[in-house]
């Protein structure tokens, strides 16, 4: 009977396993699934950790390398016309803010702490 129950087990994990990839996957073209999948298959060989890790770094090097080079400079920002631009900010008002206690109860005014309402537990005694 545990023999059963161990593999009935194994097959839920394998088929959650499976709906899983395939939903992390999704739609993505051929050839990013064949990456990725080569990249699990690497991960698991001998020494795959290290292949693995190498693919990832090259990966991030190149997008490294792509977000490098976007120029944030235009020559919108240095025209005259966005230099003549106005600001029309105005400081904001200052007002009081809150309460020194703010769980004090409402009808309380003063500063000094509430009373807190003390009830009396009687403890059976042993």
């Amino acid at each position: 009977m545990k023999l059963v129950v161990n593999i009935v087990i194994v097959l839920l994990f394998v088929t959650a396993a499976y709906f899983g990839v395939r939903f992390a996957l999704g739609d993505k073209p051929a050839e990013q699934v064949g990456v990725q999948i080569e990249a699990v298959q690497t991960a698991t060989s001998t020494n795959g950790a290290a292949r693995a890790a190498a693919v990832r770094t090259e990966d991030f090097l190149a997008l490294l390398n792509t977000a490098q080079s976007i120029n944030f400079t235009s020559p919108l920002l240095e025209d005259e016309t966005f230099l003549g631009l106005e600001n029309f900010q105005q400081p904001l008002p200052t007002r009081p803010v809150g309460r020194i206690n703010p769980f004090a109860p409402l009808n309380q005014t003063d500063d000094t702490p509430a009373k807190a309402a003390t009830t009396t537990k009687k403890t059976p005694n042993r």
